[in-house]
């Protein structure tokens, strides 16, 4: 499986990354068996060829190409697993940032910069009620989201502009 391969290093990842990166999706590999894969003393089942491939970003019927022609296929998938990365990452700090505020909130500090107010009505309390990931959804598709629009065909499928119900 040379695609599988030349699919992971132009994302930067050891085979563990790969293996790690499988496992936070659910899936289950370990890094022997990829190893025995890459070196083609293994055959993958149909399943583990849609877990590697959703994890790497790369459509399934691109891995089974002829890898001159699966080099140009590579760009899109890293830069799909680059917009995952990041989309991942933006979701882990709001959260931390949630929490965190949440945390002063509970012992009284009300700095400007971190106060939630309980109070729906102000602005404050509907920002609590909003989580960060949503406000920074909102402020992409304001902003960002009118170039991405008229470049529909660039667009990862989870991206909140495809408009296909899978953000």
């Amino acid at each position: 499986m040379a695609n599988i391969k030349a699919a992971r290093e132009a994302r930067g990842w050891s085979q563990r990354q790969l293996v790690e990166a499988m496992h936070r999706r659910g899936f289950a590999m370990t890094q022997t068996t990829m190893t025995r894969v890459e070196s083609f003393k293994r055959d993958l089942k149909l399943n583990e060829i849609a877990d590697i491939c959703r994890t790497l970003h790369i459509d399934p019927e691109d891995i089974a190409l002829n890898p001159d022609d699966f080099k140009g296929e590579l760009e899109v998938s890293t830069r799909r697993g680059a917009y995952a990365d990041a989309a991942d990452a933006l979701e882990s700090a709001c959260k931390e940032y949630e929490t965190a505020c949440r945390a002063l909130y509970s012992i009284g500090v009300q700095d400007d910069e971190v106060y939630i107010d309980p109070d729906p009505f102000t602005f404050w309390g509907r920002l609590a009620r909003t989580s960060c990931v949503g406000i920074a959804k909102q402020t992409y598709e304001d902003g960002a989201g009118k170039w991405r629009r008229g470049n529909a065909d660039a667009l990862a499928p989870d991206d909140p502009m495809s408009g296909d119900g899978r953000s």
